[in-house]
């Protein structure tokens, strides 16, 4: 009966197929965050080439039929694992929400395009062995998947790879290889299970070797994990802050003082004597909150000679232009305070913090989805250092989810990874676990622990390994006191 069914999956004609790998690539997302099912991946991506190596094999257009069927089972890969961004433009409301499902749907389909041509390319090789040609075809799709990553912007969300929960055995295996290492594995492995399911006594040994590799993969992780059960820390102490304020209220200019005194008053709660840095994440009070006093009262009111607050803000600098911006605020011993680091984002997210051809929009005078700004201006600085605490790889939002953004070649080394982010803009999805993951695989990647302050995300602190050690529910309201882990 399965022999059957395979054979009917190989040659069926007509747009049955072509919905039906929609429905494969839409369920290989439960292999990704909160899921964690990593089989229904690798069986779909395995059922995944079967199809495609079919088609190329057609005598009559087999170029059209497998550039879309790549692009199908892709787009339903990608729309089930970026749906959520839907949720943005409704919470923004106006003008955004008519277009909100153009962008859910085009967004998925323009990177659906990495797949299809990758797809187009392996047609191409017309490899006669199926173990080789499945191997082949893993390749192609884990180079597309690097394209994916560093194309224009680059946008290296839910790489195959993060099918294995950071902080696990073989999530491990990112710090020798990285998550485009794993994820090429993770591609291999799914692609040595097709000819397997062809004929199970011609093709064993590629995912007997494959399974091989990650038993040996998972053995050592636990290794790794056993020899740093027990996590080093520093003596700095550390407060973040999670409001649980909805992103809709945000735009609301009457429960404006309410999210102000919400933030202090938490930043006040008890404990607040042993604390020397308290976070907290992007876009926690909206506006310019660096040129409104009577704000910045209110903020340093609620600290402590000594302390020093980290918090997301737009800023505008002389020349008008904008900013998404990490800025330290730290009260000297005779209490005065003042700005004592300042970090401006590199990678803006396009559309949400600047448009391409921003001249034509500002003329427009249309707000960028994030801000009420036509377009934030791309910042320049790294390292993040305010006087008396250990140097930070800065990173605000969507940054993290970049490999490599972390610079370990400057002079001081960062100690650790400082994360702010704003994922109240995604709702009660998948997107504020699906980030999280990422942010625990830029631990493991770098060694550096990493400290987290997400508004109706998961904040808290994050070990080398990429173990969550303390954090709190994304709808929490509450703070998180704890200790920075030092750097391996």
């Amino acid at each position: 009966m399965f022999q059957g069914a395979l054979t009917r999956w190989q040659t069926a004609r007509g747009r049955g197929p072509f919905f039906l790998l929609i429905l494969l690539g839409a369920i290989s997302v439960l292999g990704h965050a909160p899921f964690f099912i990593a089989p229904a991946f690798i069986l779909s991506f395995a059922l995944f080439w079967i199809r495609i190596d079919a088609v190329s094999r057609w005598d009559d257009r087999p170029k059209r039929a497998v550039f879309w069927s790549g692009w199908a089972f892709a787009f339903g890969y990608f729309l089930a694992g970026l749906y959520w961004i839907g949720s943005a433009f409704l919470v923004r409301g106006g003008v955004y929400v008519w277009i909100m499902p153009l962008c859910v749907v085009v967004l998925p389909a323009l990177l659906s395009l990495f797949w299809a041509f990758a797809a187009s390319l392996y047609a191409r090789l017309r490899v006669t062995h199926l173990g080789v040609s499945a191997l082949i075809f893993a390749v192609v799709i884990g180079a597309a998947e690097w394209l994916r990553g560093h194309i224009l912007t680059g946008f290296p969300w839910n790489l195959p790879g993060y099918i294995f929960e950071g902080g696990n055995p073989i999530s491990q295996s990112a710090s020798l290889f990285g998550i485009y290492g794993l994820t090429l594995l993770t591609l291999l492995l799914g692609a040595a299970f097709g000819p397997a399911l062809i004929d199970t006594r011609k093709h064993f040994v590629a995912p007997t070797v494959c399974l091989a590799v990650f038993a040996g993969l998972f053995v050592w992780g636990h290794m790794r994990l056993n020899t740093h059960s027990d996590v080093e820390m520093t003596d700095l102490n550390i407060r973040v802050v999670q409001a649980a304020i909805d992103q809709t209220r945000k735009f609301d200019p009457e429960y404006y003082n309410e999210i102000v005194t919400r933030y202090t008053e938490l930043t006040r709660s008890a404990g607040l004597d042993t604390i020397d840095v308290i976070i907290w994440p992007e876009g926690a009070i909206p506006g310019l909150v660096l040129e409104r006093r009577e704000v910045m009262d209110a903020i340093v009111s609620a600290l402590r000679p000594g302390q020093t607050l980290v918090l997301g803000v737009t800023r505008r600098d002389l020349e008008g232009r904008y900013y998404n911006s990490m800025a330290a605020i730290t009260v000297g011993a005779d209490g005065s305070a003042g700005l004592s680091a300042l970090y401006d984002k590199r990678r803006l997210v396009p559309f949400g913090e600047y448009f391409p051809g921003g001249g034509l929009i500002e003329k427009l005078d249309m707000p960028t989805l994030s801000a009420a700004v036509a377009s934030f201006t791309k910042g320049e600085t790294g390292l993040f250092a305010p006087p008396g605490l250990p140097p930070a790889s800065a990173q605000i939002c969507y940054e993290i989810i970049f490999p490599g953004f972390t610079d370990l070649s400057t002079e001081p080394q960062p100690d650790y990874i400082l994360n702010i982010s704003n994922d109240a803009w995604y709702g009660r999805s998948t997107g504020p676990w699906q980030h999280l993951n990422q942010v625990r695989y830029r631990a493991i990647e770098t060694g550096l622990p990493v400290v987290r302050s997400a508004s109706n995300g998961v904040s808290g602190v994050i070990d080398p390994l990429g173990r969550r050690l303390n954090d709190t529910s994304p709808y929490a309201l509450t703070v998180i006191d704890t200790v920075l882990p030092a750097p391996l």
